[in-house]
C-alpha cells in the first residue's frame, strides 16, 4: 500500500505538472498529509534501548527487519517512480498513523481521506467511526436467493461514517475519535506518540515464565522473607525447587516449539504483513 501511496504521489505531480486536471483526484489528500511522521523504527540503536522494556525494543527491531525486507523487494517499483528509502518510510509511517481497521474478510486497514485526520482520545472522545455495509455485501444476501426471489438489486455501496457523539460536537471543537484501547507501546509503534492519559496503560513485569520463577524464587530467598519458617522450609528442599524449575521449562520449551513452527509457517508463504486499501475513488 505504500507504493500505491507513492505511484499516486507521482501522479499527481505529473499531473500538476502537465496541467492534467483528470489526474488529481488524491491530490487533495495528499497534500494534507504530514511532510514527516516520526515512529521508533527511524531511532537510532541507542534511542531503541532507551525504551527500556525488552517487549517495545524487539517489536521495533523486528518491525524494522521487517520494512527492511519489504524494501527490498520493492525496490524496482519504488526506482520507477523516483523514490527511495526515506520515500518508502514516509509512506509507511504515514499509513500506519492514519488507516482504520477493517476485521472482515481476513482483516484489512482501509486508507479513509478526511476521516484519517481525527485525532485520538482515550478518555474524551466526542465522535466514533462505523462502516455501513451495502445490502449486496451481506454475508448471507446469496444463500437467501436460493429459497427467495431476489430481492431488488441496489446501487447502495459500503462506506464509512464519522458520528458525532450523544452530547454533539460544538462548532469549532476538535472531533476526536479513540484509536483503539491499548497500551502504550502500540501507540508509539504504530502512531509515534503516547497519550498522555491512557486507562489501558499496563507494564510487562516478566518476560517469560522462567523469569517470573527466578524473581520469585529470588524474593523469597531474600532476607525480608526468612522469617517465614514454612516458606523457608519448603525452598529449602530440593525437590520442590526442582520440581518448579521443570515446570517452567517444560512450559517454556512448548512455547519456543509453537513460536518456530509459527515462524516456519509464515517463511512458506509471502512476507508478513497488513493487507491495504484506498477508500474514495
Amino acid at each position: 500500500m505504500a507504493v500505491r501511496l507513492l505511484q499516486a504521489r507521482h501522479a499527481c505531480s505529473q499531473a500538476a505538472s502537465s496541467q492534467d486536471s483528470d489526474g488529481s483526484f488524491w491530490q487533495p489528500w495528499i497534500d494534507s498529509l504530514p511532510q514527516r511522521v516520526v515512529t521508533p523504527v527511524e531511532f537510532t540503536d541507542d534511542e531503541v534501548q532507551q525504551l527500556v522494556f525488552p517487549n517495545a525494543v524487539e517489536a521495533v527491531l523486528n518491525m524494522r527487519t521487517c520494512l527492511e525486507d519489504c524494501y527490498e523487494v520493492l525496490q524496482p517499483q519504488l526506482q520507477e517512480i523516483g523514490c527511495g528509502w526515506h520515500d518508502f518510510l514516509w509512506a509507511v509511517q504515514v499509513l500506519h498513523s492514519r488507516c482504520f481497521f477493517e476485521p472482515s474478510a481476513g482483516g484489512r486497514h482501509l486508507a479513509v481521506p478526511g476521516i484519517d485526520m481525527c485525532n485520538h482520545s482515550s478518555t474524551a472522545a466526542n465522535a466514533g467511526v462505523r462502516i455501513l455495509k451495502s445490502p449486496g455485501a451481506c454475508q448471507g444476501l446469496s444463500a437467501l436467493e436460493e429459497v427467495a426471489p431476489a430481492a431488488a438489486q441496489t446501487t447502495t455501496k459500503s462506506y464509512f461514517q464519522l458520528v458525532a457523539g450523544p452530547e454533539g460536537i460544538p462548532a469549532g471543537d476538535q472531533v476526536s475519535i479513540s484509536y483503539g484501547s491499548w497500551p502504550s507501546e502500540p501507540f508509539l509503534l504504530l502512531f509515534g506518540f503516547v497519550p498522555q492519559r491512557n486507562p489501558e496503560d499496563c507494564i510487562i513485569l516478566f518476560n517469560s515464565l522462567q523469569h517470573m520463577a527466578l524473581c520469585y524464587l529470588d524474593l523469597l530467598d531474600s532476607e525480608n522473607n526468612k522469617q517465614e519458617p514454612h516458606c523457608c522450609q519448603l525452598l529449602s528442599n530440593e525437590g520442590f525447587r526442582h520440581m518448579v524449575m521443570e515446570s517452567v521449562g517444560d512450559a517454556q520449551q512448548q512455547q519456543q516449539q509453537q513460536q518456530q513452527q509459527h515462524q516456519e509457517g509464515a517463511d512458506m508463504g509471502p512476507h508478513p504483513g497488513y493487507q491495504f486499501m484506498f477508500v474514495g475513488q
